[in-house]
């Protein structure tokens, strides 16, 4: 049957003036590298998608969100194309993917796609989803890494490889970095269920000696 995205905006976003601020700062830092509106309206979506990641927002109402941010129908036919795969039982293969929600750099074509990897494979082993991308082929580095932010914002970096995380460069650097990012963000809201010394990226266990 799909998912309906095309539902009532209102609440969707529970904190306007936080989200509001999320949307100008998702614009300022695009028009950085991305003069184009669609550059900049599908950094706005990824930003938005994440924020309601974060708040643990099912995959109907971070695509909601989504789709209430955007106006250009590059993304809301493709939002809405994602909602009805990932309500049904029924699968699309990375051909179909390339074909209808599209693998290039343009956002149009990027931003979407890894929104719907990282909400399919969310509850998957990362592994998984980027064996999945990759077999997307096209812009796989940028898709990856928007799908690896969302897919991590859900699972926290606890979730994540360790074999894959101790090849990655100046990994100790990169999770400082994490952390600070993390508690500053804590600073403008504290979404239920997560905090400064939440899961998104840990003080203690397995991954937290590699990530420190």
């Amino acid at each position: 049957t799909g998912i309906d995205i095309k539902g009532e905006s209102k609440g969707l976003l529970p904190n306007p003036e936080l989200f509001a601020r999320i949307r100008d700062a998702a614009e300022s830092s695009a028009r950085v590298t991305h003069a184009h509106p669609l550059g900049v309206e599908g950094a706005v979506l990824v930003a938005t998608a994440t924020a309601v990641v974060a708040r643990a927002g099912s995959r109907m109402e971070v695509l909601r969100a989504a789709s209430s941010v955007c106006e250009r129908e590059e993304f809301t036919q493709r939002l809405a194309l994602a909602g009805t795969w990932l309500g049904s039982r029924d699968l699309p293969g990375p051909g179909e993917i390339r074909r209808r929600l599209g693998n290039g750099a343009a956002a149009c074509e990027s931003c979407v796609t890894a929104l719907y990897a990282a909400l399919r494979f969310q509850g998957s082993p990362f592994e998984e989803m980027m064996a999945f991308i990759t077999a997307l082929r096209g812009d796989v580095d940028t898709i990856g890494a928007m799908a690896g932010a969302l897919w991590g914002t859900a699972r926290g970096a606890s979730a994540l490889p360790e074999a894959s995380l101790g090849k990655l460069e100046d990994c100790d650097g990169r999770g400082r970095t994490a952390r600070r990012l993390f508690e500053r963000s804590a600073t403008l809201t504290d979404p239920p269920g997560v905090s400064a010394t939440g899961t998104c990226w840990p003080t203690q266990g397995p991954s937290a000696a590699t990530l420190r």
